[in-house]
This record gives structure tokens, C-alpha cells and sequence, in this order.
């Protein structure tokens, strides 16, 4: 969706906004990531104040020295919050917002969802229902047959497809009920019929007989084909429910088994970034067949280092 409102892929109709339209995250050049954020800041948005971004940056719990170190040496998490700290004060149109939650730790969604609760005039993408939950007040359901906008957040929506979802299942099995008994009534009426049919030509049947049978065959000819077109118009409302219900396939890993029962074995390891200041230190760690271990900290404190430590 947001590449069409960016007019980045082909569409038919027209796309109308009394805005302009911001891909956030940006695209950050190489040059970019060798400044300043505080350079960011004076690129961005004509007549900045330092002071302004300063109120930004700590409404998002960012320390103010960080603007002042070149771009590429923050973690993820501290470069999309100074965006997010310049772009609003850039004010320039409606940000287009693409899951700004993936390299934030909880406190840092948290402090992100306060900070957007502040703000006005952005669309948003994100698969973290509680962030969203903090963040918006409409939904834009993309569904399989059509699209559509409902007031309230991510779980009052959700109570509403959940509670549509429910009522059209039990019209669902309601109609193949009928179906099934229509289907019934239609092959006895047709069964009938033929029999009353073939019976006029019966030798100890009159003329008048004749008549009769054939009057009472017709009536059951009509019958059949009420009886049909009730089928058709319930096999219509059938096929129109469910029809926004999404099928869920079963997720079936195949793990492989692995010969070691050892997997990864840290001892006494440290990791500096300028041979003095340690982010970690003297780490003594064993990680065996069938662990889920999670690595905790605060944004900026280089968890992605140990990951890059063990992949090596």
C-alpha cells in the first residue's frame, strides 16, 4: 500500500492527498552515516533550532551526546528515534511509517508509543498489536475483497472481525444445512416426478388417467425447479460469507538434529570498541542442544556484537 500512495508501483484510478507523502524510515546515504545527527538535523529542516530537537530527542529518552557522534556508530534503535526526532520537526506532510518497532528493545517501544500518542498526521505499519494499540485510532483493514476504515484501535478491531468472523460461520453452517436438505428434496421430487411421468404410459392407464399423471408430473416439475433455484440463491449467500477469513496453513519446522549437544561456549570473553571501554567483560557461557536463551539490553548497549562475536 505504501508503495502505491508513494507512486512507486503501478496502479489504475487516481490516488488524491492534500499532503505530501514521507517514506519513514528514509533512505540514509553513505554521507549520512558519516555525520553528525545534529548535521541530519540542519540537512532536514530549514531554520532548525538546536533547542527544538533537544525537547524531541528526550520526549524519546535519547541523551543529547548522541547527536553529537557520527550516525553509523549509534545502534539501530537510537538512529530511528533522532529520525523520528527530525522528521517531525521537519513538518512537512504525512509520514508513511514501516515498522519502526524492529530493532527497539521494550522501553524503547514504549517511549516511541508515548511520543506518537503526541502526534498527528501519520500512517502506520506494524505487526506489534500492543504498539499499535498506544499509537492509532483507525484502522485500515486491507481484506481479501475489499478495504475498509473503522474507528478505534488494533484490539477493537480485532473484537469486531473475530465477532463477524463467528457470526458468519454460523450462517455458514446454517446454509450448508439447508443445502444439504434442498439437495434431498430436489432428487426425491425429481425421483417422483419421473415415476408419475413414465406411469402415464402405463396400458391399464385411460386418457383421462393420462391427464391426470401428467398434470401432477408437471406440478412436481415445478416443485423440482423452486426447489433449485432456493438451492442456488443459498448457495450464493454462502459463498458470500467467509469470504475475509484468512486460512491459516500449519507451520511444521524439520529441525535438524545436531551431533554436538554443545552448541556455543564463551570463556571469559569481552568485547571492547576502543581497547578500553568494555560493553562486556570476562563472559563465561554455555549454550547446549535444545537452550533458548534471549539476549536483554537497553538499545545502544551492543547485544548485536555478542551475535556477530558467536557468528565468527
Amino acid at each position: 500500500m505504501f508503495k502505491l500512495l508513494l507512486g512507486e508501483e503501478k496502479y489504475q484510478g487516481n490516488i488524491i492527498s492534500s499532503d505530501n507523502l514521507i517514506k519513514f524510515p528514509p533512505v540514509i546515504t553513505k554521507e549520512d552515516y558519516n555525520n553528525m545527527g545534529i548535521e541530519l538535523y540542519y540537512k532536514h529542516v530549514m531554520l532548525a533550532e538546536d533547542w527544538k530537537l533537544f525537547k524531541e530527542v528526550n520526549m524519546l529518552g535519547i541523551d543529547i551526546e548522541l547527536l553529537y557522534r557520527p550516525f553509523k556508530t549509534l545502534s539501530h534503535g537510537e538512529r530511528i528515534k533522532i529520525l523520528f526526532a527530525i522528521f517531525f520537526l521537519k513538518d512537512e506532510g504525512v509520514l508513511l511509517i514501516d515498522e519502526p518497532t524492529n530493532h527497539l528493545d521494550k522501553e524503547g517501544r514504549e517511549e516511541l508509543s508515548k511520543y506518537l500518542n503526541k502526534k498527528k498526521g501519520y500512517i502506520l505499519i506494524s505487526h506489534d498489536r500492543r504498539f499499535l494499540d498506544n499509537t492509532v485510532d483507525h484502522i485500515i483493514a486491507i481484506n481479501n475483497t475489499d478495504i475498509e476504515v473503522q474507528n478505534g484501535n488494533f484490539s477493537s478491531w480485532y473484537e469486531n472481525y473475530k465477532r463477524k468472523e463467528k457470526n458468519e460461520q454460523v450462517e455458514n453452517e446454517k446454509l450448508k444445512r439447508e443445502i444439504k436438505k434442498l439437495k434431498v428434496a430436489q432428487e426425491n421430487t425429481k425421483r417422483w416426478s419421473d415415476s408419475v411421468e413414465s406411469s402415464k404410459y402405463g396400458k391399464e392407464n385411460s386418457h383421462a388417467d393420462k391427464g391426470h399423471i401428467g398434470h401432477l408430473a408437471a406440478k412436481m416439475m415445478k416443485t423440482s425447479k423452486n426447489i433449485e433455484r432456493r438451492k442456488e440463491k443459498a448457495i450464493e449467500e454462502k459463498e458470500k460469507l467467509l469470504k475475509n477469513v484468512d486460512k491459516k496453513p500449519k507451520l511444521i519446522l524439520n529441525t535438524i538434529e545436531h551431533y554436538k549437544n554443545t552448541i556455543i561456549r564463551l570463556e571469559n570473553v569481552g568485547y571492547s570498541y576502543d581497547g578500553n571501554n568494555y560493553i562486556f567483560k570476562d563472559i563465561n557461557l554455555e549454550i547446549e542442544k535444545g537452550d533458548r536463551l534471549v539476549i536483554r539490553g537497553k538499545n545502544g548497549s551492543r547485544k548485536i556484537n555478542i551475535n556477530k562475536y558467536n557468528i565468527r
